[in-house]
């Protein structure tokens, strides 16, 4: 599934952001497989991402 997202606030670099679907638990929002985005996105930002329910962070 793609979702495309409105950033609403920024994001951490120490503990990483976080989205959730219906209740199914919070996943971590990455890239490049396991590098957590961080503070990489303004507020406002537009972006697309694959949910993956299997999805980790390191």
């Amino acid at each position: 599934m793609v979702v495309d997202v409105k950033i609403p606030v920024v994001g951490n670099d120490k503990y990483g952001t976080v989205f959730q679907i219906n209740s199914l638990g919070f996943k971590p929002v990455v890239y490049n497989k396991n590098s957590m985005i961080g503070s990489g996105y303004e507020v406002g930002s537009h972006i697309s991402m694959v949910y993956n329910a299997t999805q980790t962070a390191i």
